[in-house]
């Protein structure tokens, strides 16, 4: 999937599919600052869920913090499959699943 990255005025991002418009946006099924709860795309309304921190950590990587809770984005399990799924926790630095890259696209 293709991504774009819109910047907010307060430094943080949105996230946007390019495909469904959507912007990748932390739930809140349960409180918002705990490990394990899912990212899922929805209509950017510009709330503090979908708004994310992209700071560089060196070497080309990234770590996603969540504005609202101060988790990183991660993928669960360090699944490599189709379809794995995205949530939040806390920061280890693992490179397995919590650092992201960068790639231009045309």
């Amino acid at each position: 999937a293709k991504w774009v990255l819109n910047k907010n005025s307060n430094n943080t991002y949105a996230i946007q599919n390019v495909e469904t418009q959507k912007v990748i946006t932390l739930t809140s099924s349960q409180n918002i600052g705990v490990n394990g709860n899912t990212i899922i795309q929805s209509s950017n309304q510009g709330l503090t869920n979908q708004r994310w921190y992209i700071v560089p950590i060196g070497n080309g990587y990234f770590k996603i913090m969540s504005m609202i809770s101060g988790k990183a984005l991660v993928v669960l399990n360090a699944s490599s499959v189709d379809g794995a799924q995205i949530i939040q926790w806390s920061y280890e630095g693992s490179d397995v699943n919590d650092e992201w890259i960068f790639q231009q696209c045309d």
